[in-house]
């Protein structure tokens, strides 16, 4: 059985045969920290949690949970993500079901994409493509054990905040970067693209490159305490200005100990360029989407004149 969580599973953790703490699913916020761990106390808070921005749903066998799964929309409600998955060991069917209803509760919410992000060939990985999920793309996350540093005499880049009006041209670059493969499940339209957005978790600052009075570069900072979070799109013609990038990038990204930036596959160049200057990979993520089928209203039958 599949239905919301309940205050009065809290106690079904304590005992034998309780949900794995294991995260199966990782959200952007959590890529380059500690993995989130399943306790007693995060499981009542849950159940006790508004829905209005995350939902939870368990499968539930002999009185036992057999998985969980919470899931919460992004920037827009046409984008969804699975946030948290946990589940028993063995217990792919029970995940199986849960991610199908997981899916209807999103139709039902007028969803159009649920994402999820899970370890690159993981066992949850190979379960949710089994529930009809596609993988649209890998990320890979590098990892810098110092501040950054930046060439202070190197050439520059027209570079400056991104403006509400850059919107567009953001969506086009998105475009002439990702592979068309990845853009059919990530989202086909400017609305979707939108919705589907992932927060910072700090203090976020965007950015974006202007060369011949275009968009060829965006890139995001997000600085939480001590640590730095980059993400960036460059588009493929550039790929010689990396080095440039990079540079200044470290410039920007002041008053930190620690570093990471992802790097999605279709961007090769940033990769070879982070770790020339000696960053270290630690892990590759799977990101995967699955499109929802909203349902349609019957229309109502109109009377005809005669």
């Amino acid at each position: 059985m599949i239905r919301e969580l309940r205050l009065t599973d809290v106690p079904l953790q304590l005992f034998p045969g309780r949900l794995a703490a294991q995260d199966l699913a990782t959200t952007r916020n959590e890529m380059s920290g500690d993995p989130h761990r399943l306790s007693p106390l995060q499981l009542a808070l849950w159940s006790l949690a508004p829905r209005k921005r995350e939902h939870h749903l368990a499968s539930v066998r002999n009185g036992r949970l057999e998985a969980l799964a919470a899931l919460q929309p992004r920037r827009g409600p046409r984008a969804w993500e699975i946030s948290h998955l946990f589940a028993v060991a063995g217990a792919d069917t029970a995940l199986t079901d849960l991610l199908e209803r997981v899916v209807g509760f999103v139709a039902s919410q007028r969803g159009e994409r649920l994402f999820l992000r899970v370890p690159f060939e993981g066992s949850a990985q190979h379960v949710a493509e089994r529930s009809g999920f596609r993988k649209a793309y890998t990320e890979e996350v590098f990892t810098l054990a110092r501040p950054m540093t930046g060439d202070l005499h190197g050439p520059s880049l027209n570079v400056r905040p991104s403006l509400l009006s850059d919107t567009y041209a953001i969506f086009r670059l998105y475009n002439a970067t990702f592979p068309a493969a990845a853009r059919a499940v990530i989202a086909l339209t400017l609305d979707q693209w939108q919705d589907g957005y992932e927060h910072g978790r700090g203090h976020v600052r965007e950015y974006v490159w202007i060369h011949d009075d275009q968009v060829r570069g965006w890139f995001r900072i997000d600085q939480h305490g001590a640590s730095v979070m980059v993400d960036a799109i460059l588009h493929p013609d550039e790929s010689e200005r990396v080095p440039l990038l990079a540079s200044y990038v470290a410039q920007l990204a002041w008053g930190h100990q620690h570093s990471s930036w992802i790097v999605p596959d279709h961007q090769p160049d940033v990769a070879r360029v982070l770790v020339e200057r000696g960053w270290q990979h630690s892990s590759t993520y799977a990101v995967m989407a699955r499109v929802v089928a909203t349902p349609v209203d019957e229309p109502g039958l109109a009377a005809a004149r005669a």
